[in-house]
């Protein structure tokens, strides 16, 4: 069993809900603690290196359970890699301290294809154009400009999007989501086990 360390260089945070395509941030974040322990072997031979570089083959069981909340705040450390799944912004604030680098996963609704996925470095003011809707009381926007002012926020903060369609609460999260969580779940997991990964 690797031990908890209390301080985590590496905060990886899911937004979300259990509401159909909103899962998505939480399914990413579960996915990576599912890789971890075990990677690289759990990962595709395949893999890319850099996001973006191969073709994937979307590997989500059709029968995964779904989200239903129970996981909300909760927390794994593996390594200096610390994995929370948030809904409301306010829980993540705790989370940041000792933390050098946030990856911080969120459902959005720009007007993109769904399953489009978008990466920026805050404070990139696309952000506050596709992140700003949100299905939680403090969103992401409001979650990383709080951090800021109370000098929470590390110096390097990504901000990955998953395009989704409307957060049915009694509909599955739909195909081309469940595709993206797949990529970039691969993407940020090859990431981390790079040989020279800091």
């Amino acid at each position: 069993m690797i031990p908890r360390c209390p301080c985590s260089s590496i905060v990886v945070a899911g937004f979300g809900s259990p509401h159909g395509d909103d899962q998505a941030g939480w399914r990413v974040v579960e996915r990576l603690r599912l890789f971890l322990p075990s990677a690289p072997k759990s990962l595709s031979q395949n893999r890319p290196q850099k996001w973006g570089q191969a073709h994937f083959t979307a590997r989500t069981p059709q029968n995964e359970p779904v989200p239903d909340g129970s996981g909300i705040g909760s927390t794994n450390d593996i390594d200096s890699h610390k994995f929370v799944t948030i809904r409301e912004g306010t829980q993540l604030i705790d989370e940041l301290i000792g933390c050098d680098k946030l990856i911080v996963i969120d459902a959005c609704r720009s007007g993109m294809a769904i399953g489009s996925l978008t990466s920026f470095r805050w404070p990139d003011a696309r952000i506050s154009e596709r992140h700003t809707r949100s299905t939680h009381q403090f969103g992401v926007l409001q979650t990383l400009q709080l951090a800021e002012r109370l000098g929470r926020l590390p110096t390097e903060v990504i901000v990955y999007g998953i395009e989704i369609a409307a957060s049915d609460p009694a509909g599955p999260i739909c195909g081309e989501v469940l595709h993206a969580i797949d990529l970039l779940a691969d993407a940020l997991a090859a990431e981390f086990w790079e040989p020279n990964h800091a």
